[in-house]
Protein backbone atom coordinates (compact mmCIF):
# COMPACT_ATOMS: atom_id res chain seq x y z
CA UNK A 1 0.00 0.00 0.00
CA UNK A 2 1.41 3.43 -0.93
CA UNK A 3 1.53 5.64 1.89
CA UNK A 4 2.83 9.01 2.50
CA UNK A 5 6.27 8.33 4.14
CA UNK A 6 6.55 6.14 1.03
CA UNK A 7 6.31 9.27 -0.97
CA UNK A 8 8.37 11.27 0.48
CA UNK A 9 10.96 8.58 0.12
CA UNK A 10 10.08 8.27 -3.75
CA UNK A 11 10.67 11.91 -4.02
CA UNK A 12 13.78 12.17 -2.66
CA UNK A 13 15.21 9.92 -4.77
CA UNK A 14 13.24 11.97 -8.06
CA UNK A 15 15.41 14.92 -6.37
CA UNK A 16 18.87 13.29 -6.16
CA UNK A 17 18.20 11.11 -9.79
CA UNK A 18 16.48 14.12 -11.80
CA UNK A 19 17.78 17.00 -9.81
CA UNK A 20 18.32 18.84 -13.22
CA UNK A 21 14.77 18.70 -14.08
CA UNK A 22 13.40 20.10 -11.14
CA UNK A 23 11.96 23.57 -11.12
CA UNK A 24 11.50 25.80 -7.50
CA UNK A 25 8.12 26.99 -7.44
CA UNK A 26 6.80 29.21 -4.48
CA UNK A 27 5.42 26.17 -2.08
CA UNK A 28 6.87 23.28 -3.64
CA UNK A 29 8.73 21.39 -5.85
CA UNK A 30 7.57 20.44 -9.43
CA UNK A 31 9.57 16.78 -10.58
CA UNK A 32 9.09 14.28 -12.65
CA UNK A 33 6.67 11.44 -12.55
CA UNK A 34 7.35 7.58 -13.50
CA UNK A 35 4.70 4.85 -13.47
CA UNK A 36 4.77 2.51 -10.71
CA UNK A 37 2.50 -0.55 -10.59
CA UNK A 38 0.30 0.54 -8.02
CA UNK A 39 -3.64 -1.13 -8.13
CA UNK A 40 -6.11 1.92 -9.25
CA UNK A 41 -8.00 1.10 -5.92
CA UNK A 42 -5.63 1.48 -3.59
CA UNK A 43 -4.54 4.34 -5.34
CA UNK A 44 -7.96 6.05 -5.29
CA UNK A 45 -8.63 5.60 -1.73
CA UNK A 46 -5.35 6.95 -0.86
CA UNK A 47 -6.43 9.82 -2.80
CA UNK A 48 -10.10 10.12 -1.47
CA UNK A 49 -8.40 9.60 2.24
CA UNK A 50 -5.93 12.62 1.78
CA UNK A 51 -8.41 14.59 -0.08
CA UNK A 52 -10.73 14.74 3.02
CA UNK A 53 -7.43 15.00 5.74
CA UNK A 54 -6.35 18.21 3.53
CA UNK A 55 -9.87 20.26 3.50
CA UNK A 56 -9.96 19.03 7.44
CA UNK A 57 -6.36 20.67 7.98
CA UNK A 58 -6.78 23.21 6.14
CA UNK A 59 -10.12 24.65 8.37
CA UNK A 60 -7.54 23.72 10.64
CA UNK A 61 -4.71 25.58 10.01
CA UNK A 62 -7.04 29.55 9.48
CA UNK A 63 -9.07 28.47 12.86
CA UNK A 64 -5.49 28.52 14.71
CA UNK A 65 -3.37 30.36 12.04
CA UNK A 66 -1.05 27.77 12.47
CA UNK A 67 1.58 27.99 9.55
CA UNK A 68 3.02 24.49 10.50
CA UNK A 69 -0.46 22.97 9.74
CA UNK A 70 -0.78 25.28 6.38
CA UNK A 71 2.54 23.65 5.55
CA UNK A 72 1.41 20.00 5.91
CA UNK A 73 -2.01 21.08 3.94
CA UNK A 74 0.48 21.95 0.83
CA UNK A 75 2.62 19.05 1.32
CA UNK A 76 -0.04 16.86 1.35
CA UNK A 77 -1.35 18.94 -1.82
CA UNK A 78 1.83 17.82 -3.58
CA UNK A 79 0.83 14.02 -2.74
CA UNK A 80 -2.17 14.43 -3.73
CA UNK A 81 -1.14 15.79 -7.29
CA UNK A 82 0.94 12.48 -7.56
CA UNK A 83 -1.80 9.99 -6.71
CA UNK A 84 -3.43 11.46 -9.32
CA UNK A 85 -0.96 11.31 -11.97
CA UNK A 86 -0.52 7.82 -10.97
CA UNK A 87 -4.25 6.79 -11.38
CA UNK A 88 -4.05 8.34 -14.36
CA UNK A 89 -0.74 6.12 -16.11
CA UNK A 90 -2.22 2.84 -14.41
CA UNK A 91 -6.10 3.33 -15.94
CA UNK A 92 -4.90 3.92 -19.30
CA UNK A 93 -2.38 0.89 -19.37
CA UNK A 94 -5.20 -1.50 -19.67
CA UNK A 95 -7.28 0.26 -21.94
CA UNK A 96 -7.59 -1.70 -25.57
CA UNK A 97 -11.19 -0.57 -26.63
CA UNK A 98 -14.22 1.65 -26.66
CA UNK A 99 -15.60 -0.04 -23.44
CA UNK A 100 -12.22 0.59 -21.94
CA UNK A 101 -11.61 3.68 -22.32
CA UNK A 102 -15.48 4.72 -21.13
CA UNK A 103 -14.41 3.00 -17.96
CA UNK A 104 -10.70 4.59 -17.65
CA UNK A 105 -12.39 8.16 -18.21
CA UNK A 106 -14.81 7.95 -14.92
CA UNK A 107 -11.48 6.75 -12.91
CA UNK A 108 -9.43 9.59 -14.31
CA UNK A 109 -12.40 12.29 -13.73
CA UNK A 110 -12.96 11.23 -10.01
CA UNK A 111 -9.06 10.80 -9.37
CA UNK A 112 -8.69 14.60 -10.75
CA UNK A 113 -12.00 15.64 -8.95
CA UNK A 114 -10.58 14.71 -5.34
CA UNK A 115 -7.02 16.23 -6.47
CA UNK A 116 -8.71 19.73 -7.16
CA UNK A 117 -10.59 19.65 -3.37
CA UNK A 118 -7.27 18.99 -2.12
CA UNK A 119 -6.05 21.92 -4.28
CA UNK A 120 -8.73 23.94 -2.94
CA UNK A 121 -7.65 23.41 0.51
CA UNK A 122 -4.28 24.52 -0.31
CA UNK A 123 -5.51 27.71 -1.41
CA UNK A 124 -7.12 28.42 1.63
CA UNK A 125 -3.84 26.93 3.79
CA UNK A 126 -1.88 29.51 1.93
CA UNK A 127 -3.73 32.23 3.33
CA UNK A 128 -1.91 31.72 6.35
CA UNK A 129 1.20 31.25 4.92
CA UNK A 130 1.16 34.45 3.16
CA UNK A 131 0.04 35.79 6.43
CA UNK A 132 -3.22 37.11 5.48
CA UNK A 133 -5.71 38.62 7.85
CA UNK A 134 -8.64 36.33 8.38
CA UNK A 135 -11.79 38.21 10.58
CA UNK A 136 -12.88 36.59 13.65
CA UNK A 137 -16.19 36.18 11.56
CA UNK A 138 -14.43 32.89 10.00
CA UNK A 139 -13.51 31.81 12.82
CA UNK A 140 -16.69 32.12 14.31
CA UNK A 141 -18.38 30.17 11.86
CA UNK A 142 -16.25 27.27 11.65
CA UNK A 143 -17.65 27.07 15.39
CA UNK A 144 -21.30 27.42 14.15
CA UNK A 145 -20.92 24.66 11.38
CA UNK A 146 -22.32 21.34 12.30
CA UNK A 147 -19.12 19.82 12.69
CA UNK A 148 -15.90 22.27 14.06
CA UNK A 149 -12.33 21.55 14.85
CA UNK A 150 -9.97 22.01 17.83
CA UNK A 151 -7.06 21.52 19.26
CA UNK A 152 -6.31 19.78 22.73
CA UNK A 153 -3.07 18.99 24.63
CA UNK A 154 -3.26 15.25 26.21
CA UNK A 155 -2.29 15.47 29.47
CA UNK A 156 0.11 12.75 31.44
CA UNK A 157 -2.83 12.38 33.78
CA UNK A 158 -5.38 11.88 31.13
CA UNK A 159 -7.16 8.44 30.47
CA UNK A 160 -6.69 9.30 26.56
CA UNK A 161 -2.92 8.73 27.50
CA UNK A 162 -1.00 5.41 26.10
CA UNK A 163 -4.56 4.49 24.35
CA UNK A 164 -4.75 2.89 21.01
CA UNK A 165 -7.32 4.88 18.65
CA UNK A 166 -9.06 1.84 18.29
CA UNK A 167 -9.23 0.62 21.79
CA UNK A 168 -10.75 4.47 22.61
CA UNK A 169 -13.57 4.53 19.68
CA UNK A 170 -13.78 8.12 20.12
CA UNK A 171 -16.11 8.33 17.25
CA UNK A 172 -18.73 5.92 18.17
CA UNK A 173 -18.47 7.15 22.05
CA UNK A 174 -18.37 10.92 22.06
CA UNK A 175 -18.51 11.70 17.87
CA UNK A 176 -15.28 12.48 18.23
CA UNK A 177 -12.74 11.83 15.32
CA UNK A 178 -8.87 12.64 15.66
CA UNK A 179 -7.69 13.84 12.41
CA UNK A 180 -3.86 14.65 13.52
CA UNK A 181 -1.63 14.29 15.94
CA UNK A 182 1.67 16.68 16.60
CA UNK A 183 4.52 14.63 18.86
CA UNK A 184 7.95 15.82 19.33
CA UNK A 185 7.89 18.37 16.39
CA UNK A 186 6.60 16.17 13.96
CA UNK A 187 2.74 15.75 12.71
CA UNK A 188 1.04 12.22 12.26
CA UNK A 189 -1.48 12.89 9.23
CA UNK A 190 -4.66 10.99 9.70
CA UNK A 191 -3.80 7.98 12.29
CA UNK A 192 -5.08 5.07 11.93
CA UNK A 193 -6.73 2.50 15.06
CA UNK A 194 -3.47 1.39 15.59
CA UNK A 195 -2.26 4.71 16.50
CA UNK A 196 -1.41 5.17 20.22
CA UNK A 197 -2.48 9.48 21.79
CA UNK A 198 0.78 9.77 24.40
CA UNK A 199 0.93 12.22 26.83
CA UNK A 200 1.89 15.75 25.27
CA UNK A 201 0.55 15.07 22.07
CA UNK A 202 -1.21 18.00 20.49
CA UNK A 203 -4.16 16.63 18.69
CA UNK A 204 -6.27 17.90 16.38
CA UNK A 205 -10.00 17.04 17.00
CA UNK A 206 -13.14 17.10 14.89
CA UNK A 207 -16.56 16.57 16.02
CA UNK A 208 -19.80 19.09 17.14
CA UNK A 209 -18.89 21.84 20.01
CA UNK A 210 -20.41 19.18 22.25
CA UNK A 211 -18.58 16.80 21.52
CA UNK A 212 -15.36 18.57 21.52
CA UNK A 213 -16.10 19.99 24.87
CA UNK A 214 -15.97 16.29 26.53
CA UNK A 215 -12.82 15.58 24.19
CA UNK A 216 -11.58 18.61 25.83
CA UNK A 217 -12.08 17.49 29.24
CA UNK A 218 -10.63 14.15 28.83
CA UNK A 219 -7.51 14.92 27.14
CA UNK A 220 -6.98 17.42 30.32
CA UNK A 221 -8.12 14.69 33.04
CA UNK A 222 -10.57 17.14 34.29
CA UNK A 223 -13.17 13.93 33.39
CA UNK A 224 -12.33 10.78 34.61
CA UNK A 225 -14.56 7.95 32.25
CA UNK A 226 -15.16 7.75 28.82
CA UNK A 227 -18.67 6.20 28.15
CA UNK A 228 -20.98 7.27 25.58
CA UNK A 229 -22.71 10.58 25.46
CA UNK A 230 -26.01 12.20 24.00
CA UNK A 231 -26.51 15.54 23.31
CA UNK A 232 -29.33 17.98 22.83
CA UNK A 233 -29.98 20.02 20.52
CA UNK A 234 -28.32 23.80 20.22
CA UNK A 235 -31.24 26.29 20.44
CA UNK A 236 -31.80 28.37 17.19
CA UNK A 237 -29.93 32.13 17.35
CA UNK A 238 -30.96 34.94 15.01
CA UNK A 239 -28.51 37.67 14.18
CA UNK A 240 -29.15 40.95 12.25
CA UNK A 241 -25.87 42.87 12.41
CA UNK A 242 -24.03 42.79 9.13
CA UNK A 243 -21.12 40.55 10.33
CA UNK A 244 -23.49 38.15 11.93
CA UNK A 245 -25.13 37.84 8.29
CA UNK A 246 -21.93 37.17 6.58
CA UNK A 247 -21.07 34.09 9.70
CA UNK A 248 -24.19 32.71 8.66
CA UNK A 249 -23.95 32.86 5.07
CA UNK A 250 -20.55 31.44 5.23
CA UNK A 251 -21.85 28.56 7.69
CA UNK A 252 -24.42 27.59 5.03
CA UNK A 253 -21.71 27.95 2.00
CA UNK A 254 -19.62 25.52 4.21
CA UNK A 255 -22.01 23.15 5.23
CA UNK A 256 -23.90 23.04 1.98
CA UNK A 257 -20.71 22.34 -0.09
CA UNK A 258 -19.98 19.79 2.04
CA UNK A 259 -23.48 17.73 1.85
CA UNK A 260 -23.15 17.90 -2.15
CA UNK A 261 -20.05 16.39 -2.36
CA UNK A 262 -22.27 13.65 -0.12
CA UNK A 263 -24.76 13.24 -1.93
CA UNK A 264 -22.52 13.14 -5.08
CA UNK A 265 -20.98 10.04 -3.66
CA UNK A 266 -24.76 8.76 -3.63
CA UNK A 267 -25.08 9.24 -6.89
CA UNK A 268 -22.21 7.43 -8.61
CA UNK A 269 -22.51 4.66 -6.15
CA UNK A 270 -25.65 3.76 -7.18
CA UNK A 271 -26.06 6.12 -10.76
CA UNK A 272 -29.08 7.87 -9.69
CA UNK A 273 -29.53 10.52 -11.91
CA UNK A 274 -32.41 11.84 -10.02
CA UNK A 275 -29.82 12.35 -6.75
CA UNK A 276 -27.33 14.22 -9.64
CA UNK A 277 -29.73 16.27 -10.94
CA UNK A 278 -30.60 17.94 -7.22
CA UNK A 279 -26.51 18.09 -6.93
CA UNK A 280 -26.94 20.52 -10.17
CA UNK A 281 -29.67 22.09 -7.87
CA UNK A 282 -27.87 22.30 -4.71
CA UNK A 283 -24.38 23.92 -7.31
CA UNK A 284 -26.55 26.12 -8.89
CA UNK A 285 -28.16 27.78 -5.32
CA UNK A 286 -24.58 27.75 -4.12
CA UNK A 287 -23.57 29.85 -6.91
CA UNK A 288 -26.56 32.02 -5.95
CA UNK A 289 -25.43 32.25 -1.95
CA UNK A 290 -21.78 33.08 -2.98
CA UNK A 291 -23.07 35.80 -5.21
CA UNK A 292 -24.83 37.28 -2.26
CA UNK A 293 -22.04 36.93 -0.01
CA UNK A 294 -19.52 38.75 -1.87
CA UNK A 295 -21.62 41.62 -2.25
CA UNK A 296 -22.49 41.75 2.00
CA UNK A 297 -18.84 41.77 1.87
CA UNK A 298 -18.47 44.69 -0.34
CA UNK A 299 -21.33 46.39 1.99
CA UNK A 300 -19.23 45.42 5.22
CA UNK A 301 -16.03 46.98 3.46
CA UNK A 302 -18.53 50.50 2.58
CA UNK A 303 -19.79 50.45 6.17
CA UNK A 304 -15.96 49.76 7.93
CA UNK A 305 -13.08 49.36 5.56
CA UNK A 306 -11.57 46.45 6.67
CA UNK A 307 -9.20 44.74 3.82
CA UNK A 308 -9.58 41.58 5.20
CA UNK A 309 -13.06 41.00 3.45
CA UNK A 310 -10.74 39.83 1.13
CA UNK A 311 -10.20 36.96 3.01
CA UNK A 312 -13.84 36.48 3.65
CA UNK A 313 -14.41 35.91 -0.47
CA UNK A 314 -11.55 33.89 -0.97
CA UNK A 315 -13.32 31.34 2.03
CA UNK A 316 -16.55 31.80 0.44
CA UNK A 317 -15.13 30.96 -3.33
CA UNK A 318 -13.39 28.14 -2.09
CA UNK A 319 -16.99 26.55 -0.56
CA UNK A 320 -18.96 27.38 -4.23
CA UNK A 321 -15.89 25.48 -6.07
CA UNK A 322 -16.29 22.64 -3.50
CA UNK A 323 -19.64 22.25 -4.94
CA UNK A 324 -18.73 22.89 -8.33
CA UNK A 325 -16.71 19.50 -7.78
CA UNK A 326 -19.84 17.88 -6.48
CA UNK A 327 -21.47 18.92 -9.73
CA UNK A 328 -18.91 17.62 -12.21
CA UNK A 329 -18.76 14.29 -10.35
CA UNK A 330 -22.24 13.97 -11.25
CA UNK A 331 -21.81 14.50 -14.94
CA UNK A 332 -20.68 10.74 -14.90
CA UNK A 333 -24.20 9.98 -14.11
CA UNK A 334 -25.89 12.56 -16.15
CA UNK A 335 -24.09 11.35 -19.36
CA UNK A 336 -24.57 7.65 -18.73
CA UNK A 337 -20.91 6.80 -18.64
CA UNK A 338 -20.45 3.54 -16.67
CA UNK A 339 -19.35 3.72 -12.80
CA UNK A 340 -16.27 1.29 -12.08
CA UNK A 341 -17.10 -1.05 -9.29
CA UNK A 342 -13.55 0.13 -7.76
CA UNK A 343 -15.07 3.73 -7.95
CA UNK A 344 -18.50 1.88 -6.21
CA UNK A 345 -15.89 0.54 -3.52
CA UNK A 346 -13.64 3.23 -3.20
CA UNK A 347 -16.64 5.85 -2.35
CA UNK A 348 -18.82 3.23 -0.12
CA UNK A 349 -18.80 0.29 0.52
CA UNK A 350 -22.19 -0.52 2.23
CA UNK A 351 -25.20 -2.57 0.60
CA UNK A 352 -27.38 1.00 1.58
CA UNK A 353 -28.97 2.75 -1.02
CA UNK A 354 -30.53 6.64 -1.31
CA UNK A 355 -33.36 8.16 -2.86
CA UNK A 356 -35.69 10.54 -3.46
CA UNK A 357 -39.20 10.46 -1.84
CA UNK A 358 -42.27 12.66 -2.03
CA UNK A 359 -44.28 13.14 0.35
CA UNK A 360 -47.85 12.78 -0.83
CA UNK A 361 -51.36 14.20 0.15
CA UNK A 362 -52.78 11.59 2.61
CA UNK A 363 -49.61 10.39 3.93
CA UNK A 364 -49.88 9.77 7.45
CA UNK A 365 -46.39 11.24 7.55
CA UNK A 366 -47.47 14.79 7.14
CA UNK A 367 -47.69 16.88 9.84
CA UNK A 368 -45.56 14.81 12.30
CA UNK A 369 -42.23 15.89 13.55
CA UNK A 370 -38.91 13.27 12.36
CA UNK A 371 -38.97 12.61 15.92
CA UNK A 372 -42.42 11.45 16.58
CA UNK A 373 -41.97 8.89 13.06
CA UNK A 374 -41.66 5.55 14.56
CA UNK A 375 -40.87 4.13 11.00
CA UNK A 376 -37.15 5.61 10.89
CA UNK A 377 -36.26 3.57 13.16
CA UNK A 378 -38.54 0.44 12.32
CA UNK A 379 -37.03 0.50 8.39
CA UNK A 380 -34.21 1.72 9.11
CA UNK A 381 -33.92 4.86 7.18
CA UNK A 382 -31.71 7.83 7.76
CA UNK A 383 -33.43 11.87 6.63
CA UNK A 384 -30.23 13.18 5.07
CA UNK A 385 -32.14 16.39 3.50
CA UNK A 386 -35.04 18.02 2.87
CA UNK A 387 -36.06 20.02 -0.12
CA UNK A 388 -39.15 22.52 0.55
CA UNK A 389 -40.15 25.10 -1.20
CA UNK A 390 -37.12 25.42 -3.46
CA UNK A 391 -35.13 25.52 -0.08
CA UNK A 392 -32.98 22.48 1.50
CA UNK A 393 -32.89 21.69 5.43
CA UNK A 394 -29.98 19.42 5.70
CA UNK A 395 -29.08 16.64 8.15
CA UNK A 396 -32.97 17.66 10.02
CA UNK A 397 -33.32 16.94 13.43
CA UNK A 398 -36.20 15.39 15.54
CA UNK A 399 -38.67 18.46 16.29
CA UNK A 400 -38.30 19.24 11.97
CA UNK A 401 -42.25 18.73 11.10
CA UNK A 402 -42.79 16.33 7.59
CA UNK A 403 -45.01 18.44 5.47
CA UNK A 404 -47.37 17.82 2.70
CA UNK A 405 -45.21 17.76 -1.20
CA UNK A 406 -41.42 17.66 0.95
CA UNK A 407 -38.89 15.96 -0.98
CA UNK A 408 -37.13 13.67 1.37
CA UNK A 409 -33.42 12.02 0.59
CA UNK A 410 -33.21 9.50 2.61
CA UNK A 411 -30.69 6.56 2.69
CA UNK A 412 -31.30 2.30 4.07
CA UNK A 413 -32.46 -0.86 2.70
CA UNK A 414 -33.51 -0.96 -0.63
CA UNK A 415 -36.41 -3.08 0.35
CA UNK A 416 -37.05 -0.46 3.27
CA UNK A 417 -36.97 2.45 1.25
CA UNK A 418 -39.87 0.85 -1.08
CA UNK A 419 -41.84 0.23 2.17
CA UNK A 420 -41.10 4.03 3.08
CA UNK A 421 -42.31 5.12 -0.09
CA UNK A 422 -45.70 3.45 0.47
CA UNK A 423 -46.07 5.25 3.32
CA UNK A 424 -44.73 9.02 2.20
CA UNK A 425 -47.42 8.18 -0.96
CA UNK A 426 -50.08 7.59 0.96
CA UNK A 427 -50.66 4.37 0.04
CA UNK A 428 -49.76 2.65 3.28
CA UNK A 429 -50.02 3.55 6.75
CA UNK A 430 -47.59 4.29 9.41
CA UNK A 431 -47.98 1.28 12.22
Amino acid sequence: MLTRDLFHQYLNWIKVKYLPTIIDFELGTFYRIEYKAIPVKSLLKELKRTASITVDLAYASILFNDEELAKEVVDLNEYASYLCYQVAMSSSMFVKDKADAEVATTIVHIAYMFERLSSIAADMAKMVLRKMQIPDIVREAFRKTEEEVCKVVISPSSILANKKLKKLRLQSKIGTDIIAIKRKGKWIIGPKGKDYLKANDVTIARGCADSLEVYSKLASGELRELKIVEFPEAPEKKDYRIEDILCEMLVDLKDTSEYALELAYFALIYENKDVAKEVLELEEYMDKLHTKFEYACLQLYEETGDPRVVSLIRMSLAAEMMSDIAADMCEIVLRGLPAHPVLKEVLYLEEETVSLVKVCEGSTLIGKKIGEIESFEKLGIDILAIKRGGKWIFDPGDEVEILKDDLLIVSGFSESISEFQKIASGTSKEE
